[in-house]
């Protein structure tokens, strides 16, 4: 059993405890089709679904702001009715883009919060103030996307599908112009590039338009979320404390435990793309870590970021989590795995 097997023979293991009818073939349709396309259909041939998957993700970091999918439906309307003709899309300026977002704000039944949309109208409205508000930022960064789109994809959601599939050799160099292209913008950093087009080209493998195996690009596109991390530094020994330790963790330590660690043998070679000026270096260490072990084991990446996500996040369903507690399933999942599965070779 490899490293992938056993973290997915555990994530099965847990799904059952609440879900006892679910089997492994369940699990494999999880792991492909869940939570891709359900909000924003064809985002790989859809301009309009496109930058509803890129302004929704820019909300899923963290940052405190408007909810995600009501901000990507708003984003999505305000640029597909007003700023797209003759399908391409327009030069974009941050008053014209606040003006038609308050106009949509007022003639539609989109609630940016429980409360209402009035303090996010109020800051569209001073958007040339200094202060740079959450909605400011925002802006700034479906701007920057929509300028890409235009001048580098022909304003095409396919143009920019059929990059992903024309890469027929792997190679990290290609990650990582993907990655520096996207994080020129307000707000995105290497998990949110990697999720954004994670988001918006698997669901060409859940709608069964491309195969995952014949997906080029698309199956190397993992999220080194704080599930991930954590997972990627007990599992190349770049952490070697205890489980208990690593899951109280505080995120902003992170980065600076992967990229002054020094991890198991295997996953020690030195990958000279990994390293990009202004860039964590530490996702980007963690993503090219899951790649060595997906390569010596025959896995997609996104496999192993999917099975890592539900047995961090307990998102099987998603109106409710996995009954197990979080700290437990980090347990089963981690528990002996250095001496149970270390010996296979990658």
């Amino acid at each position: 059993m490899s490293i992938y097997e056993h973290l997915k023979s555990t994530a099965l293991e847990l799904v059952r405890v609440d879900y006892p009818h679910i089997n492994e073939d369940d699990l494999d349709r999880w792991v492909v089709k869940t939570g891709y396309g359900d909000r924003a259909p064809r985002p790989y041939e859809s301009i309009r679904s496109l930058i509803y998957v890129y302004a929704a993700n820019l909300l899923n970091s963290g940052l405190r702001g408007p909810n995600k999918h009501s901000f990507g439906k708003l984003a999505s309307n305000v640029i597909s009715n007003h700023f797209i003709k003759d399908k391409v899309i327009s030069q974009v300026s941050l008053d014209d883009l606040a003006r038609r977002f308050i106009e949509e704000l007022q003639s539609s039944d989109i609630q940016l919060t429980k409360n209402g949309n009035q303090k996010y109208i109020e800051d569209l409205r001073n958007i040339q103030s200094p202060r740079k508000s959450t909605i400011k930022r925002l802006l700034l960064s479906i701007i920057g996307f929509c300028d890409l789109f235009r001048d580098s994809y022909q304003s095409s959601a396919d143009v920019y599908h059929r990059k992903f599939l024309e890469t027929e050799n792997f190679s990290f160099s290609a990650i990582n112009h993907m990655v520096r292209e996207l994080t020129q913008f307000e707000l995105v950093g290497v998990a949110l590039a990697m999720n954004f087009t994670k988001d918006s080209q698997m669901p060409a493998v859940a709608d069964g338009r491309v195969a995952i195996h014949e997906s080029g690009l698309i199956q190397y596109l993992v999220k080194p979320d704080m599930h991930v991390i954590r997972f990627m530094l007990y599992i190349t020994k770049r952490y070697r404390g205890s489980i208990d330790n690593l899951f109280t963790m505080k995120a902003s330590k992170f980065n600076d435990l992967y990229t002054r660690s020094v991890p198991e043998e295997r996953f020690s070679g030195d990958n000279g793309d990994v390293h990009l000026k202004g860039i964590s270096q530490g996702e980007l260490l963690c993503i090219n870590d899951m790649y060595t072990l997906c390569a010596g084991e025959s896995i997609p990446p996104v496999f192993l970021d999917r099975i890592i996500y539900l047995i961090g996040s307990g998102a099987f369903d998603s109106r409710k989590r996995l009954s197990t507690r979080q700290l437990d399933r980090y347990r089963s999942a981690l528990s002996g795995i250095h001496e149970q599965y270390f010996e296979i070779e990658m």
